[in-house]
């Protein structure tokens, strides 16, 4: 049904208009679904913005945004259908590689190459048979990402994640990851108008609920309050901090 409005939507749009106005509105449709936490929701905001990606040029935010959608529709499957979860995660990490060959900018192909990180990461958790398949796929794109944007706070979250992820033997730092992630999260905090309307603004909430889940790794539950608060105040039907985060702070009591 989604589909089915956002088609009629299209049509009735000037053609030099649909593409602009459609990311746009899977935009705000992507933002409205990730609060929400429907995959209904998440898989309409996704259709919008394919369309809108089908007219994508070289600035390529539409095709990125739409891996976005697959990014968060990876994780919201993960637990129940981690077949469809790792199709996702495929479809947006295959997309952002072509974006990065075409990107005309060093803003949109380090965004790219950081959403596209954490996309591969996606994979090799659902199927660790894949570590070896796509694991370094995963690094390069990070690499490229870090040494274009070091202070992006979506690189420097992407970076976390991973560090958190790997174990120690195999460059995996709990100590750097906390690090980044507080980092990330007071540059969200400091941020002003990015500038470009199409440049992305998100990743305050997932930076707190992660900089919580790390202070929850090593045993701090008073430093994890604060991270998980904000979290819970930026996207308060978050299942990962409603369900995992916030009972494990509530069990240590702090």
């Amino acid at each position: 049904m989604a589909r089915l409005l956002l088609l009629a939507l299209v049509l009735a749009l000037p053609a030099a208009a649909q593409s602009d106005d459609l990311l746009s509105q899977g935009r705000r449709a992507l933002d409205a679904a990730t609060l929400d936490g429907s995959v209904d929701a998440l898989q309409g905001a996704r259709a919008a913005l394919q369309l809108a990606a089908a007219g994508d040029g070289p600035a390529g935010w539409a095709t990125y945004y739409t891996a976005l959608a697959d990014f968060r529709l990876s994780y919201a499957l993960w637990g129940n259908d981690p077949d469809r979860a790792s199709e996702h995660a495929a479809l947006g990490a295959d997309a952002l590689a072509d974006l990065r060959r075409r990107a005309d900018s060093d803003d949109l192909r380090a965004e790219a190459a950081a959403l596209q990180s954490g996309l591969l990461g996606a994979r090799i958790g659902l199927d660790p048979s894949l570590g070896m398949q796509l694991g370094q796929a995963s690094q390069q794109a990070m690499a490229e990402a870090a040494r274009l944007a070091p202070g992006n706070p979506r690189v420097q979250f992407f970076q976390a994640a991973t560090l958190l992820n790997t174990p120690p033997e195999w460059g995996g730092d709990p100590e750097r990851a906390v690090e980044l992630l507080a980092s990330a999260v007071a540059t969200f905090e400091a941020a002003g108008d990015p500038g470009d309307p199409a440049a992305p603004t998100w990743g305050h909430a997932d930076a707190a609920a992660w900089l919580g889940l790390a202070h929850l790794m090593r045993g701090d539950a008073k430093a994890a309050r604060g991270p998980i608060e904000t979290a819970e105040r930026l996207d308060p039907n978050s299942t990962f901090v409603r369900f995992k985060l916030r009972p494990w702070l509530d069990s240590l009591g702090e």
